[in-house]
């Protein structure tokens, strides 16, 4: 909010989910609008891990420079695409590459490999969002990297990861045919 100068009241916001009564897996979103109205939601969460958890990546290219892919906006109309084009295909999850070829994330979640016991994920200045369960994870863990990763590190990798706030890690598997 205060990137893109959006008016926040956070005493309001805090009252307004503090009146929320959540099941045990519940995804809440909260939308901001420029002039400060507010919008909360709750759903249910559906399992959408599939055997092989596979992902695929994207054709397309994303720009290291843009700046709502800090930031968590919904500004991501190549994002949601992509992820429904794969997911109708039983993907769990499409992988973007800036256009210098660096992997950047998913459509729903940042990535992590995992290569002789180390972790690697991509630097935020590939383009990509700290996301919270990323940040955490990081946190938690001596043996992180924050890089550059290419699609043959994916490839190469001995185990790959997902994170979000909702799903936490899923090991998940690359098709790259």
């Amino acid at each position: 909010a205060q990137y893109f100068d959006f008016l926040f009241d956070e005493k309001f916001v805090r009252g307004k989910l503090g009146k929320l009564v959540l099941k045990m897996k519940t995804k809440v979103r909260l939308l901001l609008s420029k002039n400060g109205e507010v919008d909360i939601s709750a759903t249910e969460i559906a399992g959408q891990e599939t055997f092989d958890n596979l992902i695929a990546l994207s054709e397309f290219k994303t720009s290291s420079k843009d700046p709502f892919l800090f930031h968590k906006t919904t500004n991501r109309k190549l994002y949601d695409e992509e992820y429904n084009k794969y997911k109708e295909r039983g993907f769990f999850d499409v992988i973007f590459q800036n256009e210098k070829g660096e992997i950047t994330e998913g459509a729903i979640s940042n990535i992590f490999i995992k290569r002789n016991g180390i972790y690697y994920t991509p630097k935020i200045e590939c383009g990509l969002l700290d996301g919270v369960y990323r940040r955490y994870f990081i946190n938690k863990n001596r043996n992180i990297i924050e890089g550059v990763l290419s699609k043959d590190d994916l490839i190469q990798s001995d185990e790959i990861y997902l994170t979000n706030a909702v799903r936490g890690l899923v090991k998940a598997k690359l098709n790259y045919l």
